[in-house]
């Protein structure tokens, strides 16, 4: 009887051993590797995939063994903060710098009342600032916004046909020079009337004369065809 001694290189050609290797390298490989992953780690790895986001991810990471198949990664953006400030900010060299605009003074300029020529004015001799101004005031903000009066209604700042000619009369405006700026005040009141009543009819003018061209366009065009 002859004595047959086998080892363990005899069996590597077989299937079943290799298949017996291959699962004890695995479970080997699942021993050696760690269960959690640290907040530091993925926080790393979020920078260098995205090095200019700034969100900061919380981290809620569990590996739930079910049947040897980990669990998903859940990642959770951060709830902006409170103390956020909205305001324009420029980035330049890594640091933030903030613009904004502030107010410290006031000026009051005293410009003086002329007879002018508007002709939206409903009766009466019109009234405007002149460009030139008498003097100029200088307020701090803070103490003119204290100190200052309500502020008036909209019917308190028109003025009466009366007020108006009362304050041409004393700033040196004769009852002639008046008058006269009326009958040209009346002028343009029925020029503005009578630009008014013809416009619907002006654009249909502009459209007749639009269509016009066009027909003359396409006849031109066959005519230039048949020669």
């Amino acid at each position: 009887m002859v004595n047959s001694v086998f080892t363990m290189s005899d069996f590597d050609d077989l299937p079943i051993a290799k298949t017996l290797a291959k699962m004890s390298l695995e479970s080997k490989r699942e021993v050696d590797t760690p269960e959690t992953t640290t907040e530091e780690s993925v926080r790393e790895d979020h920078k260098e995939e995205n090095p200019a986001n700034h969100i900061v991810f919380t981290k809620t990471l569990k590996r739930a063994q079910v049947g040897g198949v980990p669990g998903r990664s859940i990642l959770k953006p951060a709830e902006p903060s409170s103390n956020t400030t909205i305001a324009s900010t420029t980035r330049s060299g890594g640091m933030e710098k903030r613009r904004e605009v502030s107010f410290h003074a006031i000026h009051i300029r005293h410009h003086e009342m002329i007879l002018g020529d508007n002709p939206a004015c409903s009766i009466g001799p019109p009234i405007e600032l002149a460009w030139e101004y008498q003097n100029e005031e200088k307020h701090d903000l803070d103490i003119y916004e204290v100190e200052r009066r309500p502020r008036r209604k909209l019917r308190h700042l028109v003025l009466s046909y009366y007020r108006r000619k009362d304050i041409l009369l004393q700033a040196g405006y004769s009852e002639n020079e008046m008058k006269s700026v009326e009958r040209q005040i009346g002028k343009l009141k029925r020029q503005r009337k009578t630009t008014g009543f013809f416009l619907p009819i002006q654009k249909m003018e502009e459209v007749v004369q639009s269509a016009g061209r066009k027909v003359r366009r396409v006849a031109g065009g066959k005519k230039k065809e048949e020669h």
